[in-house]
């Protein structure tokens, strides 16, 4: 019973943001920047686009969006910082459980009740993917911390590198 009341509570909170998420493109860096970004390196391909106010910045989230563009245009990639809210709030989760603290799903509530991830989590800014390479840096050196374990410090290699090559 316990797990259902979790599991409807979580798609209550979900479902608000996912028809956020719906609402097509509308913030300053989203049309000016990062959305023409995608749909130039969808139709043209990865190269440098004279063209485009300001194209030389780490691409590692407007490429993340092309294969969303691609598929289903420019609401679509909305899909990508959503997807990376969601995966990040999972991650607070389960650290909070790795540590054996009961204050993870605290910090889950706290992280997706903010309203600016809200609302940076349904339109294609780079901010929700930069926060999920962050968390999962931290993560993954919390969790090598005890032993140095080596496959951990790879990850959080991979993620703060990862982090670098969407913002600088």
């Amino acid at each position: 019973m316990r797990r259902w009341m979790f599991a409807l509570a979580a798609l209550a909170v979900i479902l608000p943001i996912v028809a956020l998420a719906l609402y097509p493109p509308t913030g300053f860096d989203e049309t000016m920047y990062h959305l023409p970004l995608v749909r130039a390196i969808a139709e043209r391909g990865l190269a440098f686009h004279a063209d485009l106010r300001f194209p030389a910045f780490p691409l590692l989230a407007e490429l993340l969006a092309v294969p969303a563009y691609t598929i289903g245009g420019d609401v679509a990639t909305h899909a990508i910082p959503l997807i990376a809210t969601l995966l990040t709030t999972a991650l607070l989760l389960e650290w909070g459980r790795f540590r054996g603290i009961r204050t993870g799903p605290l910090a889950a509530a706290a992280f997706l009740g903010t309203p600016i991830v809200v609302g940076l989590a349904t339109s294609l800014y780079i901010e929700a993917v930069l926060t999920l390479f962050v968390t999962a840096g931290f993560y993954c050196l919390d969790r090598a911390a005890p032993d140095h374990a080596r496959r951990w410090l790879v990850g959080a290699g991979l993620a703060f590198g990862a982090a670098s090559a969407t913002n600088y």
